[in-house]
């Protein structure tokens, strides 16, 4: 389902199915304006994985007042940036339980926290078959960008596609702000970071 945003935008709100059958996923679909003059020309797509924790399609989180604006601004500057001859497309959306992203017949405010990493996992291959299957975008060019837990579940998320024969293997893989270490050396060094500043500082920077 796609629905415009504004007649004078080139973004518009879609939705597809999430991995959960009770859940549809919303989202922007950005495509650059330059490519509207040749429509028949398919376009590469990247797919926005955001980190963890109830993140919307613009890379903030509503609920505890924090604002990034770093998918957003990050469509916006690609479509920007883009020529007739180099377009590309983004997607990016509010992760499950996030925005309008809620379960359809009975509303569950702690639906995000109920979700395990393999849920985002599939949601993102169910993000990635939206795109493939869009008009406008060609299926074998479908890039994933993920951003921190986005990007420590990137491999599998790739796995996941590559799996599927209905699927194209994902083209290419940007990982934004991932670990360079393993999972358990960087929670390690999380836990005793944050033992340390809470044990010496004061005041608000050690609540």
């Amino acid at each position: 389902m796609v629905t415009p945003t504004n007649e004078d935008t080139n973004k518009k709100e879609v939705s597809f199915p999430s991995s959960d059958p009770s859940c549809r996923l919303y989202g922007d679909l950005t495509i650059p304006s330059s490519s509207t003059a040749n429509s028949s020309k398919l376009l590469p797509a990247i797919v926005i994985v955001n980190g963890s924790g109830p993140i919307d399609r613009d890379g903030n989180v509503p609920s505890m007042h924090m604002s990034f604006n770093t998918s957003n601004r990050f469509a916006e500057h690609i479509s920007k940036r883009s020529s007739e001859s180099a377009a590309i497309a983004v997607l990016s959306y509010d992760k499950r339980g996030v925005g309008r992203s809620q379960p359809m017949e009975h509303p569950d405010k702690n639906y995000h926290y109920r979700a395990g990493m393999m849920d985002f996992v599939l949601d993102a291959v169910e993000a990635v078959r939206f795109v493939s299957s869009h008009p406008q975008i060609d299926k074998s060019k479908i890039i994933v960008m993920g951003h921190s837990e986005g990007a420590i579940i990137m491999p599998l998320i790739c796995k996941e596609v590559t799996n599927d024969p209905n699927l194209d293997p994902i083209y290419g893989c940007i990982f934004y702000s991932g670990f360079g270490e393993t999972l358990k050396d960087a929670m390690e060094l999380q836990r005793s970071t944050l033992l340390n500043e809470v044990t010496t500082m004061t005041g608000l920077q050690g609540w």
